[in-house]
C-alpha cells in the first residue's frame, strides 16, 4: 500500500495514517517483548542477558531479509527504540548517530517524492521517541538532514512525477504538507536562532530572472519555497523572523504565481500575523507590511480565506497599531461580505467571531489602552464593526453583545479606578464608570437593545438576571455632565427599549431621581448674587437664587418627575412600586412641588389595597427563611407614615387627608387571620394602627426635630401648631386610633376559618405561627401598645393613664390566662400545672414586662430616632 503512489495518490496520507499505526503497536509489542526478557527489566543494556540480546539481534537480522526497500525501512525504523537493549546511549552515543545516518541515508533511495517524505516524517517521529526513550542525546542534525533532503527532490515532483499523477500542481503540495508539517514540527521544539537560520537558508533558491524576450539576465531572485514558509510560521515562535519580517513578506510576493497562488500567499500572511501579535515587528516597518500584504490579499476571490487572514490582521493591528488601520480592515471586510450576499455568512462565521472575541479580549487585557494606540471605544463604536456584528444570527449575537458590553464596562471600570480624580455624578454609579460620548452612548443601547429584544417567554430568569444587570450598567454610566436635558431624553428612550424588564425600569426611575436631585444641589449651592448666572443648561438664561428653583430649573425637575409618575405603573412588583413612589413624593417635597407630593403619596396609598392578600411567602434576602407578603407590607406602611410627617396638609382636606386615607386603605385590606383555628386575631393589620401612633404624637409637638424639617417647605407644625382645632382635631385622631386598637385586640374570632385565610391551616404555606397562639398574639400586641404609648405619649391626662392601666391590666389578664393553658416541664422533668399566680410569679411577669417595653423602645427609637421626644 505504500509503494502504490500513482493509483490513488490523493488517499495516501490516510492510508500512511492507518499503516504507521499498525507499526507503532508492532514496536511497542516487541519493545516489551525484550524488556521482559531482561534480568533487571529496566532495558539498559549494560544489564541484559544474552537472551534478551540475541532476540534483539534476530529481529534487526530478520529486517535485513526482507528485499523490498519500503517495507524494511518502515519495519526498521518501528524497531529504532529497541537499539537501546545493544548499546547503551550515554556510554556510545557515536553508535546511534551512526544509525541514524544510516537510515537517512537509505531513505534517499526511495524513488517516489511523496513517498520519501511520509518516511521521513516517520523516521523524524521516531527519532523524537527515541530522544524521550534513550535520553536527550539525539541532535537534530538527523531532521535537518530529512527536510533538506526533501526540498532537493521537491523540483522532482514538479514536472515528472506530478504528470504522471494527473494532477495539478496546487494539489500535488497538499499531498505533501502533513508530512512536512510532522518533520518541521519535531524541529520546532525547543528551537534555537541556529535550527531557524539553517531551514531557511535551504530553504531559499537564487533563480536567475529573465527578460521579456525569455533571455536570463545575470540578476538573480532569491524565492522560498510557499510549503516549508507555511510550516515556519506554524511551529517557530515570531522572534526569528519578527525583526525581519518586511524582507519574509517580500519573499513570500517574489514566489511563483504557479507554485504559489495568491490564496497560498494569504495563509503564509495569515500564520505570519497570528505570531506577530506575540512578537511585534519594527515600528518603522508596520505600515509597510500592512501594505504590501494587502496587496496581495486584496487579490484573493476565496471569501474564507480572505475573512480568515482579515481575522488575524484584526488582532495584530488591535494590539500593535492604531484604530485607523483596525477600521481601515473592518470597512473592507465589510464591502467584500455585501458583495458575496448573505449566502456565505455561514461560511465565514467563526472567522467573524474572532474578530469579535479579539476586540473583546484585548480590552480584557489591557483595559487602559497603555501597551496600544488605539482606544476600545472608537472600534465599538464604529460603524464597520456594528454591521459585522449584524452579520450574526440572534443566538450568537447575543453572546457576542453580552462579551462586548462585559468587556466595555471592565475596561472603563478599570480606567475610571486608574483616574480618581474624575467625579462621576451618578448616585447610583458604585463603580464610578461614566459614558459622555453621544456616539458611545448610542451604540452601547444598540448592544443593550439587542439583548433585550432576545428575550422572550422561554428564557431563563439567570439569562433574564445577566442581561438586565449589563442595561443597568449602561444606564449608570450615561453621564452628559452639565447637558441634563439630553440625559433625560437617553432615559426616556431607555424606558421605551427596555419595556419588559422591571429590574431595569427601577433603575431608570432612580437614575432620575438622582438627576433631579443633581439639580436640587445646583439651586441649593448657588450663589446669592443675582448678577451670577449658571452658565450650562437648562438654566443658561435663568438667574438663580439660594435655595429656590428658577422656571428652568423647575420644570426640568417636574419632567423628572412626570418620568417617575409613568413609568412606576409599569412595574410589576406592587412592593417597588410602594417604594418607589413614597421615595419621589419625598423628592417632590424637598424640591417644593406640593401637588406633585400629594401625587405620589396618594399613588403608594393606593398601591396598597394591589398586594396580594393570599398566604404566599417570600424568600428573604437577609435571613435564610420565609416571610409572609404582610410583614413586607408592614414596613413599607411604617416607612410611609415616617416620609408622611413632614408634608404639610391641605387647604381643602385638613392637616390630616393623606394620614386618613392611609387609614381607610389599612381598613378595607383583607389582611390574614393569625392564631389557631378556632380563634384568630388580624396581627398585622393591629400593628399597622399601633404604629400610627408614633406619627401622631410626632404631629402634636411645637416644632418638628431639625432632621424632619424641609428647607422652604412648611409643615403642619408651622401651618396649624397651636391652633385649637388642629389640636381637638389630632386628639380625636388619636383616640380612635387607640379605641380601634383595644377593639380589635378585645376581638377573637371563635369561629373556624375555613377559606385559607385562617392561619389554623396544616398547610405549609398558610400562615400559621406555630409557636404562638391567639393569647400569646393578643399578649405582645398588648405589650406592644403599652410600649408606644409610654415611649411616645405623655401620661399627665386621666384619659391617657384611664388607658394604659387597662392595657397593663390586659396584658396581665393574658398573660395569667397562657399561664394557665401552657404545662411547664422544669429541669427534673416534674410537671406542673399553674392554676394559680402568686405574689412572687406577679413581680417576675411585671419585670419580664418591664424589660420588653425597654426593648420595644429601642426597636422604635431604631425605626424612628424622634419617638423619644414626642409628648401629647
Amino acid at each position: 500500500l505504500l509503494i502504490d503512489v500513482t493509483t490513488s495518490p490523493e488517499f495516501y496520507p490516510v492510508v500512511w495514517g492507518s499503516i504507521v499505526n499498525i507499526l507503532d503497536n508492532f514496536g511497542k509489542l516487541v519493545y516489551e517483548r525484550i524488556e521482559d526478557s531482561s534480568e533487571s527489566g529496566k532495558g539498559k543494556a549494560g544489564k541484559l542477558n544474552d537472551l534478551a540480546k540475541e532476540r534483539c539481534r534476530n529481529w534487526f537480522f530478520k529486517i535485513t531479509c526482507i528485499r523490498e526497500l519500503v517495507p524494511r525501512v518502515y519495519i526498521e525504523i518501528s524497531l529504532l527504540p529497541c537499539y537501546r537493549f545493544l548499546t547503551d546511549p550515554k556510554k556510545n552515543a557515536t553508535e546511534y548517530a551512526k544509525i541514524f545516518s544510516r537510515v537517512s541515508n537509505i531513505i534517499r533511495g526511495i524513488g517516489d517524492p511523496l513517498c520519501a517524505v511520509y518516511a521521513r516524517a516517520y523516521f523524524a517521529k521516531t527519532v523524537a521517541l527515541c530522544e524521550e526513550c534513550i535520553g536527550e542525546f539525539v541532535d537534530k542534525s538527523y531532521l535537518h538532514a530529512t527536510l533538506y533532503d526533501f526540498i532537493h527532490t521537491m523540483k522532482e515532483y514538479k514536472t515528472r512525477v506530478r504528470s504522471g499523477a494527473q494532477l495539478s500542481l496546487s494539489d500535488y503540495q497538499k499531498l505533501h504538507m502533513p508530512a512536512l508539517d510532522i518533520i518541521v514540527y519535531f524541529i520546532g521544539i525547543k528551537p534555537t536562532q541556529e535550527d531557524f537560520n539553517r531551514i531557511m537558508h535551504y530553504s531559499t533558491e537564487s533563480v536567475a530572472s529573465k527578460s521579456g524576450n525569455g533571455i536570463s539576465n545575470s540578476t538573480k531572485t532569491v524565492t522560498i519555497s510557499p510549503l516549508i514558509l507555511s510550516c515556519i510560521m506554524k511551529y517557530f515562535p515570531a522572534k526569528y523572523y519578527s525583526e525581519n519580517a518586511l524582507g519574509l513578506i517580500s519573499l513570500v510576493r517574489r514566489s511563483n504565481a504557479k507554485e504559489c497562488s495568491a490564496e497560498m500567499k494569504t495563509r503564509l500572511f495569515t500564520n505570519m500575523a497570528r505570531g506577530l501579535c506575540q512578537h511585534p515587528p519594527k515600528e518603522d516597518h508596520r505600515i509597510s507590511i500592512l501594505n504590501q500584504v494587502w496587496q496581495v490579499v486584496s487579490e484573493v476571490d476565496d471569501i474564507v480565506v480572505y475573512t480568515d487572514c482579515c481575522a488575524a490582521f484584526v488582532e495584530l493591528t488591535i494590539l500593535h497599531y492604531s484604530d485607523k488601520e483596525v477600521l481601515i480592515i473592518l470597512k473592507d471586510l465589510g464591502q467584500r461580505l455585501r458583495q458575496h450576499g448573505g449566502d456565505v455568512i455561514k461560511k465565514v462565521t467563526p472567522q467573524l467571531e474572532q474578530i469579535c472575541k479579539a476586540v473583546c479580549t484585548d480590552c480584557e487585557n489591557d483595559p487602559d489602552n497603555k501597551n496600544r494606540k488605539n482606544q476600545f471605544g472608537s472600534i465599538l463604536t464604529s460603524e464597520h464593526f456594528m454591521r459585522i456584528l449584524d452579520m450574526f444570527k440572534s443566538e450568537k449575537k447575543t453572546f457576542l453583545c453580552k462579551s462586548l458590553l462585559q468587556a466595555y464596562f471592565a475596561g472603563k471600570f478599570n480606567s475610571s479606578t486608574n483616574n480618581r480624580n474624575k467625579f462621576s455624578y451618578s448616585a447610583f454609579n458604585t463603580k464610578g464608570i461614566s459614558i459622555s460620548d453621544p456616539v458611545a452612548i448610542h451604540t452601547v443601547f444598540a448592544l443593550c437593545r439587542d439583548l433585550h429584544d432576545s428575550l422572550d417567554a422561554l428564557s431563563s430568569s439567570d439569562e433574564v438576571r445577566q442581561i438586565s444587570k449589563l442595561i443597568c450598567r449602561f444606564v449608570d454610566a450615561v453621564d452628559f455632565g452639565r447637558d441634563l436635558e439630553q440625559q433625560l431624553n437617553v432615559y426616556v428612550d431607555c424606558r421605551a427599549a427596555f419595556a419588559n424588564l422591571d429590574i431595569v425600569k427601577n433603575r431608570l426611575v432612580l437614575a432620575v431621581i438622582s438627576l433631579s436631585f443633581k439639580v436640587y444641589n445646583i439651586v441649593t449651592n448657588a450663589k446669592t448674587s443675582a448678577s451670577e448666572k449658571v452658565g450650562y443648561r437648562p438654566f443658561q438664561n435663568y438667574y438663580v437664587r439660594k435655595g429656590y428653583h428658577t422656571k428652568g430649573s423647575a420644570g426640568f425637575v417636574k419632567a423628572c418627575l412626570a418620568y417617575c409618575f409613568i413609568t412606576i405603573p409599569s412595574i410589576e412588583d406592587v412592593f417597588q412600586r410602594i417604594r418607589l413612589f413614597r421615595l419621589c413624593g419625598h423628592v417632590a417635597l424637598v424640591n417644593q412641588f406640593l401637588p406633585q407630593t400629594d401625587s405620589f403619596f396618594k399613588a403608594s396609598i393606593s398601591s396598597i389595597a394591589e398586594v396580594p392578600s393570599s398566604a404566599l411567602y417570600a424568600r428573604s434576602k437577609t435571613r435564610k427563611q420565609k416571610i409572609a407578603l404582610e410583614s413586607i407590607l408592614l414596613s413599607d406602611i411604617e416607612a410611609l407614615m415616617s416620609a408622611l410627617l413632614p408634608v404639610p396638609g391641605s387647604p381643602d382636606g385638613g392637616p390630616f387627608y393623606l394620614v386618613h386615607g392611609l387609614v381607610n386603605a389599612l381598613e378595607h385590606y383583607p389582611w390574614l387571620y393569625h392564631g389557631s383555628k378556632t380563634r384568630t386575631i388580624q396581627k398585622s393589620k393591629i400593628k399597622a394602627y399601633i404604629s400610627l401612633i408614633p406619627l401622631l404624637t410626632a404631629y402634636a409637638q411645637p416644632r418638628l426635630p431639625i432632621y424632619y424639617r424641609i428647607p422652604n417647605v412648611d409643615s403642619n407644625d408651622i401651618l396649624y401648631g397651636g391652633h385649637k382645632d388642629y389640636g381637638n382635631e389630632l386628639v380625636e385622631f388619636m383616640e380612635t386610633v387607640v379605641n380601634n386598637v383595644l377593639t380589635e385586640l378585645g376581638k377573637m374570632n371563635e369561629e373556624n376559618i375555613s377559606d385559607g385565610m385562617s392561619t389554623g391551616m396544616a398547610d405549609e404555606d398558610s400562615p400559621l405561627d406555630d409557636d404562638e397562639t391567639a393569647t400569646q398574639l393578643q399578649c405582645h400586641l398588648v405589650l406592644d401598645l403599652c410600649a408606644h404609648l409610654l415611649s411616645c405619649c405623655q401620661l399627665d391626662n386621666p384619659e391617657a393613664l384611664l388607658i394604659l392601666k387597662k392595657s397593663l391590666t390586659l396584658a396581665e389578664t393574658l398573660c395569667i390566662k397562657r399561664d394557665k393553658e401552657e404545662t411547664i416541664s422544669s429541669n427534673d422533668n416534674v410537671k406542673f400545672s399553674c392554676s394559680r399566680v402568686s405574689l412572687p410569679q406577679k413581680e417576675k411577669l411585671r419585670v419580664h414586662n418591664q424589660t420588653f417595653l425597654e426593648n420595644m423602645k429601642k426597636d422604635l427609637w431604631m425605626i424612628n430616632p424622634c419617638i423619644s421626644d414626642l409628648k401629647l
